[in-house]
């Protein structure tokens, strides 16, 4: 993983067999920032180091694409609400 100077560092991370990239950054607060080709998404930083937490939250930034994409071919009786 390589830091740049605006404190965002490179990573990826495979998911059911994928590779996805994003960068993450370190924010004051204990938080910690993802960023993908397309979402932001920002958390308290918890215990585990932070590229760890970084990838969890990549996986559930993409866990929530699938999601829409299964969604968006559901008949509309079946969706569930955003």
């Amino acid at each position: 993983m390589a830091e740049d100077p605006d404190g965002l560092t490179y990573f990826t991370h495979e998911i059911c067999g994928r590779l996805y990239a994003g960068w993450y950054r370190r924010l004051p607060g204990a938080r910690l920032q993802v960023f993908t080709r397309t979402k932001l998404r920002t958390e308290f930083l918890g215990r585990l180091a932070a590229d760890e937490q970084a990838r969890q939250i990549l996986a559930v930034l993409v866990a929530d694409d699938d999601f829409s994409a299964i969604r968006d071919t559901m008949p509309s009786g079946l969706r569930r609400k955003k």
